[in-house]
């Protein structure tokens, strides 16, 4: 499931979560919030990395500090290897049961790879 993630974090301890946050959770977009919803509000957007090397450089902020960490980015499709798994499995199965088993493998949509193997069978 995509989601964003929610942190409500101690300002001195932000130079080390957000490095930790990077590593784990690999380089996602992500926001610093501090003093939400008063006088002297702060919001700084930018990747897990880009964030952590501010932090470590700056003075650690003072009040309360959200960090929201977006979903990872969407893969690139490698339409190339679809395409393979998809004639390999026409090869000795029909169109759907294709279709269903190479949609089961890339998390892809079953109609469009229904689609695309009955490109592939015509050719």
């Amino acid at each position: 499931m995509r989601a964003t993630l929610i942190f409500f974090e101690s300002a001195q301890r932000l130079d080390d979560s957000l490095p930790a946050m990077a590593e784990v959770l690999g380089n996602r977009p992500a926001v610093v919030a501090r003093e939400l919803t008063k006088l002297h509000e702060e919001v700084r957007r930018g990747m897990l990395s880009d964030l952590a090397a501010h932090y470590a450089k700056a003075a650690a902020p003072k009040g309360e500090v959200t960090i929201l960490v977006g979903p990872p980015r969407e893969a690139e499709v490698d339409n190339a290897k679809i395409d393979a798994a998809l004639k390999a499995a026409l090869a000795f199965m029909p169109v759907k049961a294709a279709a269903d088993l190479v949609a089961g493998l890339t998390d892809g949509s079953r109609k469009a790879l229904y689609a695309r193997a009955l490109e592939l069978k015509d050719e």
